[in-house]
């Protein structure tokens, strides 16, 4: 085959160049959170991996649950009114001996599943849903919280309290 030098070649004989498309950018607009308690309760279980949630966790106002039981958790207060979690299915108990009570070895372990639980839960995790959840863990928390309190270091105070609870033997 011949090669015809470019100098040579006949313009109209070259294939005619496509015009440019600008592209389009579509912009991907994500879907609203849905805040039922449902959906919420759901998202901990799948987020958190923890199927046993759905047996611990409360169905109803599970934000303003967790919000009020933080707080008063950072304030050394448990009112029975506000829970975040399902109370345990046996009764707490104690037995007499010698004039002095001791608590039932059952009224202990009917924590564990409790314990078991939020122990496998990841930081990571755990983090995420609070991001996720962000603005309306910030909405319930200034309801209830005191002028100027801030939610972060209110959480910090739960957790700290909970972890200097002494341990009973």
């Amino acid at each position: 085959t011949s090669v015809t030098p470019v100098g040579e070649a006949n313009i109209e004989e070259l294939a005619p160049v496509a015009e440019v498309v600008e592209p389009v950018i579509i912009e991907v607009v994500p879907e609203p959170l849905d805040l039922s308690d449902k959906a919420i309760k759901q998202g901990l279980i799948t987020a958190l991996r923890a199927p046993l949630l759905s047996t611990l966790i409360v169905n109803d106002s599970i934000l303003a649950n967790m919000v009020a039981s933080v707080n008063n958790t950072a304030q050394g207060t448990l009112p029975e009114n506000v829970s975040l979690l399902t109370p345990p299915a046996t009764e707490f108990s104690v037995f007499k001996q010698a004039d002095n009570q001791f608590i039932t070895p059952e009224s202990f372990t009917r924590y564990n599943v409790y314990a078991q639980t939020f122990a496998e839960i990841e930081t990571e995790d755990m983090l995420a849903l609070l991001d996720q959840y962000e603005p309306q863990i910030m909405a319930q928390f200034e309801q209830i919280a005191l002028p100027n309190a801030q939610f972060t270091s209110t959480l910090i105070n739960a957790i700290n309290r909970l972890l200097d609870t002494p341990t009973v033997n």
